[in-house]
């Protein structure tokens, strides 16, 4: 009798481990980003109103898609408040005959992407820009690198439990849009305590 109850004792815990085991976690990192040109003098720069237009790609890639990244910054910009006012244009005509609307310029291009449908790592490399509109200077300028991984498969000895795919691109490229809208803020609040 007792070794019968060992044996389904064994089942019982054998079923339910996949269940209590947690599977391998999927993952989003961002590398620090590289900054081309440091945002000088952030007291002095106008974000009152941005323009903002769909990303450019050296790269294939479907022009719907490109706008969709491009609106996670715009949207990331309006969600904390820099700017009282972010414009969103999707051809660069149509910022170019508004530009007097417009203080400074968001500029993007998606300079790399590889996109495995997630059972392999997934990378993305995104170039912004902050431009005067008046002098067409840029004033701020980084690259951005983010990667979805997939989770890790566990081997338990008698099965694999297959980790999760990775997150999908555009988790990531919000996650670097996110990135990029708190580095601004911090720049610009960095700045302004030094005048308190």
């Amino acid at each position: 009798m007792a070794s019968n109850n060992r044996v389904l004792l064994f089942l019982v815990m054998t079923a339910m481990l996949p269940s209590c085991v947690t599977m391998g976690f999927q993952t989003i990192s961002l590398r620090s980003p590289q900054i081309i040109v440091p945002l000088e003098n952030p007291e002095r720069l106008d974000v009152s109103s941005i323009c903002v237009t769909t990303f450019s790609s050296g790269e294939n890639l479907p022009k719907a898609w490109l706008k969709k990244v491009a609106m996670g910054y715009a949207n990331g910009l309006q969600a904390r408040n820099i700017g009282a006012s972010v414009r969103f244009f999707d051809a660069l005509r149509d910022f170019l005959m508004n530009r007097r609307e417009c203080h400074v310029f968001l500029e993007g291009s998606v300079d790399r992407v590889l996109a495995t449908g997630g059972a392999q790592p997934q990378e993305i490399i995104v170039s912004v820009k902050i431009r005067d509109v008046i002098s067409d200077r840029v004033i701020f300028s980084m690259v951005q690198k983010g990667i979805s991984r997939p989770g890790n498969d566990i081997d338990l000895y008698w099965t694999t439990v297959s980790g999760k795919i990775a997150p999908p691109l555009d988790d990531v490229t919000d996650a670097l849009a996110d990135q990029f809208v708190g580095f601004l803020m911090r720049e610009i609040v960095k700045s302004s305590r030094k005048f308190l």
